[in-house]
């Protein structure tokens, strides 16, 4: 079976959807923008993992308004800019939601909710969600987890990078040796309690992640996507499922 390109990323009525596209890409850009403002020292806003997050949650609302009212959307021929589309809503929704879980279980420390976090970390991962499971229906393939795990292999790298070169926290500075002022997160303070830094990673990598991929799959599988012959995703074998991953991702994974 094969994706319906038009159908899925230009969804009737365009003006409508067009207007709600719109107001999720306008709602997320100011978030930034409050994030970027709040924060005492904007050259290190871009050191978080929640701020890469939303990022790339900008990045797929953005694209997701462009291929329904700008960019030329064909069935003629899977381009590269579909494949973008795709891949860039399958990596926003996986690490929105996985930045969620990590922060209100290791990050936050009680006290009022703000507007901003609760922007942040939660209802901008809600948003994309419903953008691309309900209005637009793109399907998942579990293999593309690969591209969540790229994501978060190169944080991870920058993370360890980070805490060996010195850099520091510059909004998180006191005097006292023993907090965890130098780490971007206190639970991957690679210098102090590096054992616990790794079971946190391994515990994200190989439990969080594929856990959380599984269920947004699962839950893919409601909102029927839009193929060309109009059969729901549970109807198509393995061997059309892996046709269609290669017509959209030509790219090998690993």
């Amino acid at each position: 079976k094969t994706v319906d390109l038009v159908k899925t990323f230009r969804p009737e009525p365009k003006l409508f959807w067009g207007i709600i596209k719109l107001f999720i890409l306008g709602w997320n850009v100011s978030t930034i923008a409050i994030s970027i403002n709040d924060s005492t020292q904007s050259g290190f806003w871009l050191a978080y993992l929640t701020h890469w997050g939303v990022l790339s949650m900008l990045f797929y609302n953005l694209n997701s308004f462009l291929a329904l009212v700008v960019v030329p959307i064909s069935q003629d021929n899977v381009k590269v800019y579909n494949q973008i589309i795709w891949m860039s809503y399958t990596v926003a929704v996986n690490m929105g939601f996985i930045i969620v879980i990590l922060y209100w279980t290791l990050d936050y420390e009680g006290g009022s909710i703000t507007y901003k976090n609760a922007m942040i970390h939660g209802i901008l991962s809600l948003l994309v969600f419903l953008d691309g499971a309900i209005v637009n229906r793109i399907p998942i393939r579990f293999k593309q987890i690969s591209w969540v795990y790229l994501v978060e292999l190169i944080y991870i790298l920058w993370n360890i990078i980070h805490a060996f070169s010195g850099i520091g926290n510059p909004e998180s500075v006191d005097v006292d040796p023993d907090t965890d002022d130098d780490a971007i997160y206190g639970v991957l303070n690679w210098n102090e309690r590096a054992g616990k830094a790794v079971i946190v990673i391994v515990l994200v990598f190989f439990l969080a992640t594929p856990l959380l991929f599984l269920i947004i799959w699962s839950m893919s599988l409601c909102f029927k996507p839009r193929y060309l012959d109009n059969e729901s995703y549970e109807e198509i074998s393995d061997d059309e499922e892996e046709s269609n991953r290669k017509e959209m991702f030509p790219i090998k994974t690993f």
